[in-house]
Parts: C-alpha cells; structure tokens; sequence
C-alpha cells in the first residue's frame, strides 16, 4: 500500500501564490454560480489584493478577469502603492467603461 502524501498549500506555497488561489477560487464560485443558475449574490469584494507584493501582471489579470465577467458586480478597494504608474500598469487594456475609480483624500478619517 503507498503512503498517502499530504500538503498544506498555504504554507507551501508562497504569499502571492496563496492569494492568488484564494481570488481563482472565489471567482470560480462566482462563475459556476452564475452558469448553473445558483445562488450567489454575484458580487464580490477584494481588499488591498495587491498584498504581499503581488506583481503588476497578476492584478492586471485580476482586474481584467471581473471587468468581464457577465452579471459580476465587484469592488477592489487597493492603494497600489500609493502610485499612479502602478494604478496605469494594474489597468492597462481594461476597457474603462468597465470600471469606476473612486479616488480617496489621503485621510479619510479625521477629527471632527
């Protein structure tokens, strides 16, 4: 009889491979959902999805993916660093009628 191997992804993989398992998951729950009539509420949420020095590519190909998802309303609260050339390379060849950036003041929260 072979011995059964087992694997923790989560700490056998890195950071940014975790995170990204973690959105193909929830967008492929989205997706059957959506196909198969189910019952998602077709709307998700991603914080901060750049985390953990996730590459520019990758949220591109994030972004990319639920502007064109058919009946997906979601949101992508993100700082990207903090830069405009790492907002423009994370966008680039998005159709922005796809999307609405909401820009922040740099202090949200204050004194009242």
């Amino acid at each position: 009889m072979e011995k059964e191997e087992r694997t923790d992804i989560k700490s056998d993989s890195s950071a940014s491979d975790f995170v990204r398992l973690i959105w193909s998951y929830l967008i492929s729950l989205q997706k059957t959902s959506y196909e198969l009539n189910g019952n998602h509420p077709n709307f998700i949420l991603f914080d901060e999805p750049a985390q953990h020095s996730m590459s520019e590519n990758s949220v591109n190909k994030l972004l990319t993916t639920i502007c064109t998802i058919p009946g997906l309303q979601s949101i992508v609260a993100a700082s990207f660093d903090e830069s405009d050339d790492n907002f423009v390379a994370s966008t680039k060849g998005l159709n922005k009628d796809n999307y609405n950036l909401i820009r922040l003041p740099k202090k949200i929260i204050s004194k009242l």
